[in-house]
């Protein structure tokens, strides 16, 4: 059986426990139909749930932006009275339902994302987005070039993936957004040449991911953005030990994000700005060092290194609970172990570290259930828990939340 035959086998799966089913087969067949398309279309446990409630006080403005939903029920939607949003329907309709229903206030914006050229000459008269469709994937510069009266939008097109800083270059009297140009694609030799003849532009370029020592010193000091080339990625200590006459900004370097803690050790006579530092994940380990040093609390309290033995271990630091509460480091099980401290319930309810599971195997305790209802859950984790306060427009906004394992098994 090739996995032609298993496309055409596939197309009369209905349910998605037949779905799963057909992944534990074999390899051929998990490999033919675990494509992302597939396994959203039966894994959608906010579609599940609003088929099981469709009555509840679902916000449909969310709702609206739910592929199978809005495929499942159009045919309704198009007679409803209630508010859809039509942003959100018209990203997943076929683009056969648009030529079909002309009249509908679909958004055109949001259609001409992802268009092709072949179908904007086969329905020339559409109200199609300019703007948009200049960025569409679908797009080429060589067909802009050979349809040269079609109102492309070159700012737009700027950000198209399949524009070149060849064609930038090659094309340079074009109304290409500098700006973009500057700061994020990378810079040759004919493009900085462009780029550094407009002194505006050196706050963007400042900022680009490119960035090397070269061609900082390939132009004037006085126009660079200094702050920004100080945390730049692409910018090391050892770059900035290597040219100590450059005004780099300390403030800015403590927050670069390739500083480490044995640059910090290997060069403690450095400038620091010991708060910036502080919102380094990798400098808790030199806190607990020497707790003297002028930190900075808060950002400290919500670092990934922070751990509740730290917290307790230290209870003169003046912790910030706010951010404490938001830690990944606080589980459930640290909740339970210490109910006494002073949690921020809604920042609980939100941490990514206290599942939906946690919450409804503890339901007693003081959450805040606006936040918990907008955590990633399984349709039967809302079925079996109807009765506790959660909120519909909050559940609305979960899409596809559940994914399949290479076993077969649901998981969040």
């Amino acid at each position: 059986m090739n996995a032609d035959i298993i496309a055409e086998i596939a197309k009369w799966i209905t349910t998605g426990r037949d779905y799963k089913s057909c992944l534990l087969v074999c390899k051929l067949w998990y490999e033919s139909i675990n494509d992302p398309a597939t396994r959203d279309s039966y894994c959608d446990h906010l579609a599940t749930l609003y088929k099981m409630y469709p009555d509840n006080p679902w916000n449909l403005i969310y709702i609206s932006h739910n592929r199978n939903i809005v495929r499942g029920v159009f045919d309704d939607i198009i007679k409803s009275d209630k508010y859809w949003s039509w942003a959100g329907i018209s990203k997943h309709v076929p683009f056969e339902k648009v030529i079909a229903y002309p009249d509908l206030p679909w958004d055109w914006a949001g259609i001409s994302k992802d268009i092709s050229l072949d179908m904007i000459i086969k329905y020339p008269t559409l109200p199609w987005d300019w703007h948009n469709v200049s960025r569409s994937s679908k797009i080429t510069f060589d067909m802009m070039c050979a349809n040269n009266t079609m109102p492309w939008e070159w700012w737009a097109a700027t950000y198209n993936p399949n524009i070149t800083t060849d064609n930038i270059t090659d094309h340079s009297v074009l109304d290409w957004h500098w700006w973009y140009i500057a700061q994020d694609m990378k810079i040759t030799v004919n493009l900085l040449k462009y780029v550094a003849s407009v002194p505006k532009l050196y706050g963007p370029l400042s900022r680009n991911p490119y960035m090397t020592t070269e061609i900082i010193s390939s132009v004037a000091w006085g126009r660079w953005n200094w702050w920004d080339l100080s945390c730049n990625r692409n910018i090391t200590l050892s770059m900035i030990l290597e040219h100590p006459s450059w005004p780099w900004n300390w403030a800015s370097v403590s927050r670069n994000p390739n500083i480490t803690f044995d640059d910090i050790i290997d060069h403690p006579a450095l400038p620091w700005h010991w708060a910036r530092l502080s919102r380094n994940d990798i400098i808790f380990d030199m806190a607990r060092a020497d707790l003297t040093l002028p930190w900075d609390w808060t950002h400290l309290s919500d670092n990934p290194g922070i751990t509740i033995a730290d917290i307790l271990a230290h209870p003169s630091i003046p912790w910030d609970w706010y951010y404490i509460s938001h830690n990944p480091n606080v589980t459930i099980d640290v909740i339970l172990a210490y109910p006494d401290l002073q949690w921020v319930w809604t920042n609980l309810s939100n941490n990514k570290s206290i599942s939906m599971k946690d919450i409804l195997e503890h339901h007693d305790l003081p959450w805040d259930w606006r936040a918990v209802s907008s955590k990633k859950y399984l349709y039967h984790d809302i079925v079996n828990n109807i009765h506790l306060p959660l909120e519909w427009d909050r559940l609305s906004l979960c899409g596809r939340m559940c994914a399949i394992h290479r076993s077969g098994i649901m998981m969040l």
